[in-house]
C-alpha cells in the first residue's frame, strides 16, 4: 500500500506469511513511483508450487493494476 494523504507519503505491507513478498512489491511500487494504490493478492486454490517465479507474477499483477488504473 502507497498512499500520499496531505503531502507525506505513508507506505506499508503484510506478508502473513509470505516472506519478502510484500518487501518486494512495495519496492517495486516505490521504484516505478506508484501512489494512491493498495493491492492485495491472494494465492489460488490448490498447491502449485510456483517458488520465487512467485515473486514475478505478483510483480506483474501490480503492473498490470498501476495501467488499468492509468487508463481510468
Amino acid at each position: 500500500m502507497r498512499y500520499n494523504p496531505k503531502g507525506r507519503i505513508q507506505e506499508g505491507y503484510y506478508d502473513d506469511g509470505e516472506h519478502g513478498a510484500g518487501r518486494r512489491l512495495l519496492y517495486y511500487m516505490k521504484t516505478n513511483q506508484m501512489q494512491g494504490i493498495a493491492v492485495v493478492i491472494t494465492p489460488r486454490g490448490g498447491h502449485t508450487q510456483l517458488g520465487p517465479e512467485r515473486f514475478n507474477i505478483m510483480e506483474e499483477h501490480v503492473c498490470d493494476v498501476a495501467n488499468l488504473l492509468d487508463h481510468l
